[in-house]
This record gives structure tokens, sequence and C-alpha cells, in this order.
């Protein structure tokens, strides 16, 4: 792969900071922790309709954001006067991240899968690798466009016969036509948010002053194609459209979760014009605070047991206005310990950090550990991030949450 050599001097530091990325992880982690404790504590995992149904839904659109953050990280990273990095350092990411998605699927009859932060890591060495192109807007919006068609126009039309053989199963994780055991996002049509989010990256990097200056109207903008979207969903849904995306997204969804993106963005843009910088700090959530968000996340919601108190369109409510501040809290905390520890730059916590992770996937896999060993070798995973390269792990790649509570 080739990619042009760009001066430093073209795009300055300032264009690649964002704290629109740090709102936008914020916001869907928000939707993650509202997703799965609707899953965990309501009847029929929420899917009985009114506020709590609605909310739950509404929280399914958290992996859409994360893709998406992850793909503009490194689209305002990778643009022209953005700061090269060898190749190791993304496969870097994506073991870890790897290591970490094992936790949620790895059993002693099952070796193989791929749940969100698998997807996540793939999605990392993919949009590296078209950032390293020639013309990497063009090949991202090319795959992006590839990805849509093979999952709604060209693998609905050939018939595919997907059986239970390898070639078959690999064929499905491609076109995701249907669901697959062990793997909650397959490659089409999910890949094309990342690339998507590479593209919005690259063109904020370039534009940065101009963006800045202008907030309020392209937040305007963005609102307003947003609505547009929403305004098909509902055309759709009026027509009996189908909104699911566990195993096989639905074409209806795949356009909310457009939608949703663009809604998303508008609405962060809006809160760094008006809101103080003391405000946007205690609304953000850092690269890794997101990621020991999972772990965290799923401890705190599987520790509670409040179905019975549960009251139709009360009490959910209220538990998540309780729940989400301390989630993200005891993230923060975390966070901040994690890379004050690995400040000393010593390598052996490394190595024990490290073997102990691997030690403890081998027992799980081994014995099928219960999920307080799944949750405790998933934050061990998190620590790796911030041991092993402290200084990206405030930009590390954004974790997606996972349909269900493990």
């Amino acid at each position: 792969m080739y990619r042009a050599r760009v001066a430093t001097a073209d795009v300055p530091h300032s264009a690649r900071h964002w704290a629109e990325l740090d709102l936008l992880r914020a916001l869907a982690g928000a939707l993650m922790v509202v997703n799965h404790a609707g899953v965990a504590w309501l009847p029929d995992h929420g899917e009985r309709g009114g506020l709590d149904g609605a909310l739950t839904f509404v929280g399914s659109l958290a992996p859409v954001l994360f893709f998406t953050v992850t793909g503009i990280g490194r689209g305002i990273q990778s643009a022209p006067g953005g700061a090269s990095r060898p190749f190791r350092a993304p496969l870097l990411t994506a073991f870890i991240l790897t290591l970490a998605d094992a936790t949620l699927w790895l059993s002693p009859t099952r070796h193989l899968g791929m749940d969100f932060l698998g997807f996540i890591a793939l999605s990392t060495v993919v949009v590296e690798i078209v950032n390293r192109t020639r013309w990497p807007a063009a090949v991202a919006a090319v795959s992006a466009l590839v990805c849509l068609l093979l999952r709604y126009v060209v693998a609905p039309r050939v018939g595919l016969r997907l059986g239970t053989g390898v070639a078959a199963q690999g064929l499905n994780l491609l076109v995701g036509k249907t669901a697959l055991i062990a793997t909650s996002y397959p490659i089409c049509p999910w890949l094309a948010y990342p690339l998507f989010g590479s593209l919005v990256g690259r063109f904020a990097a370039r534009h940065a002053d101009r963006i800045r200056a202008t907030r309020g109207r392209c937040a305007s903008v963005l609102a307003v194609t947003a609505a547009v979207g929403l305004g098909l969903c509902v055309v759709m849904y009026q027509h009996h459209a189908t909104f699911f995306r566990w195993g096989a997204m639905s074409f209806a969804y795949c356009i909310l979760g457009f939608a949703a993106v663009l809604a998303g963005i508008s609405l962060v843009l809006a809160v760094v014009r008006g809101a103080s910088a003391g405000a946007i700090g205690a609304l953000s959530l850092p690269g890794l605070a997101s990621f020991v968000l999972v772990p965290v996340h799923y401890a705190v919601i599987a520790g509670l047991h409040p179905e019975s108190l549960m009251r139709p369109g009360v009490t959910f409510p209220l538990a998540l206005l309780v729940l989400v501040p301390v989630v993200f809290g005891a993230s923060r905390w975390i966070d901040r310990r994690m890379k004050a520890l690995a400040s000393h730059r010593r390598p052996l916590p490394t190595v024990i950090l490290l073997t102990t992770t691997v030690a403890l996937l081998f027992q799980i896999a081994r014995a099928d550990g219960p999920l307080p060993l799944r949750l405790v070798t998933q934050l061990l995973a998190c620590g790796l991030f911030a041991f092993l390269s402290p200084r990206r792990a405030s930009r590390m790649p954004t974790p997606l949450p996972s349909n269900q509570v493990v």
C-alpha cells in the first residue's frame, strides 16, 4: 500500500483534537447501559413497548455510534498532516481487543467467535489499511457502499445457500444474511459505519477551523438531515418495515443507524458550542474509560436485581438516572488509576498483566468460567491498553456493546 507523505504543518495538532469525540463516546456509553439494563431488568427484555421499551430500543443504537466514533478517530489522525504510525500499532490494538472479546464467547466447546470487541479489532485493521492507500477517502466511500450493496442487494437476490459448512459460514460472515453463532456483527453492513466515520474524521481534520467557527450552523444542517432520515424511517415503519439488528441487520434499521449517527454528531456539536469547558468535561468519556465501561456496566447490572420493583414507565427511567452516573463515575475512576500505574512505564507489571490475562482466558476455555471471572479478565485487558501504550490510551478505539447481557 502507498500513502503520500504530507508535512505535518499542513494540518495543525489542534485540528486533530475534538471534544466532540469524547462526548460521542459518552452518548454511546449511556445508550449501552440503557439497552443492557432494559434487556436484563424488564419483562420480555424490554420488548413490551411503552416508555421502557422505547428506551431499550433506542439504547440498541449504541454499537452504531461506537463503530462510527472508532472510524472518526482514525480518520482524524490519518488525515493529511496527521502523525504517521507503524502498522504494528493497530495490530497491537486489535490483539488486545481480541483478548477482551474472547471473554464473552470463549468456552470449552467454542474456541472461535467474534463479538463486538472482536469486530472493533477487525474494523481497526481494515480502516488502517484503507487509510494507507493512495486515495483513502475514495476507497473508504466505495468500500462502505460495497458493504451496503452486498447485504441489501446481492445477498437477497442470489439465493445464497447458507449451511453449516466452513465456506457457508464464512460467506454469511461477509454478507450477514442470517445470524451466526458467536458472531453478533457480520462484516456487511456493519463495516459501513466505521468506514463512514473515517470519512467524517478526515473531513473534520481538513476543515477544522471552519467547522469550529460555525458549529451551530453545522449542528442545524446535520439535525435537519437526521430528521429527514428519521422521517424516512417513520414512513418505512408505517409500511410495516422491520427494525432489527441482532445477527442480521434489516435495511430499515441500517437507515435508522445512519440517521442516529447524524443526530448524535449534531447534538455534540451543539453541546460543545453552548456548554462550558467544565460541563463538557463532566459529560465526556475518554477512550480508555469507554473500554472500562464495558465490564463495569455488566458487573453493576448483573449484581442488581430490581425486577420486582419495576413499574411500567416509572421505575426504569428513574433507575437509569442513578445507574448511568454510577457506571460512568466508576469507569472514570478506574481509568485514572490505570493511567497512574502505567505512567511508571515499568516492564515487569506489563508482563505480569499480560500473562495473567492469557492464563485466565485459558481457564475460561478449559472450565467455562462464570461471569465474574470473565469480567475480571476483560478488565485486566483494559489495563493492557494503558500499560502497553500509555500515550495512546486516551485515543484508543472505542468498544462496542453487545446486544445481549452475557
